[in-house]
């Protein structure tokens, strides 16, 4: 199977969202009865500037599959990529009964998670705001804290509506 040699892995941009949330909002973490409010090691000013770099140059993604299946039927390797942005999203082998159906099933599922990540740094390059995906209603991660304050993260669709 051959992948585009010139793209990036999305373990590389990732947490590009993640990092402009929270140097708009601040990092907030509920766990049970209390709240953590200071962020991981791993964000840094550094991280802030390659994920702004990231966000400033994404576009609307192209999601194509790329998949293989062995002589056997039952193995089956692909992969998830972005032509537009340039970036492999996932790449796996599966051992499956109809593993031609289950690549695509997944790859569905992963350009639904990643589109949705895309559409939020899109957001954030024409706006200025930082936001979740539409598809993120997870409670713990609608809240930053920042400067003695809580702060509510808005999804996609919230800013695009306040446009």
């Amino acid at each position: 199977m051959k992948i585009p040699e010139n793209y990036t892995q999305w373990h590389e941009h990732m947490d590009a969202n993640t990092c402009i949330i929270w140097d708009q909002y601040g990092y907030w973490q509920e766990n049970g009865t209390h709240f953590v409010a200071k962020p991981p090691d791993w964000f840094t000013s550094e991280e802030i500037k390659k994920a702004e770099n990231f966000a400033a140059r994404v576009v609307t993604p192209e999601m194509r599959i790329i998949f293989e299946v062995s002589e056997d039927g039952e193995h089956g390797e692909w992969a998830t990529v972005d032509d537009a942005n340039k970036i492999v999203y996932f790449h796996s082998r599966v051992k499956a009964k109809n593993p031609k159906s289950y690549m695509r099933d997944l790859h569905t599922t992963h350009c639904h998670l990643y589109v949705g990540i895309i559409e939020a740094l899109i957001v954030y390059q024409k706006t200025g705001i930082s936001c979740l995906p539409d598809w993120n209603t997870d409670k713990i991660d609608s809240y930053g804290y920042k400067d003695g304050k809580k702060y509510r993260i808005p999804r996609v669709k919230e800013v695009l509506a306040n446009q």
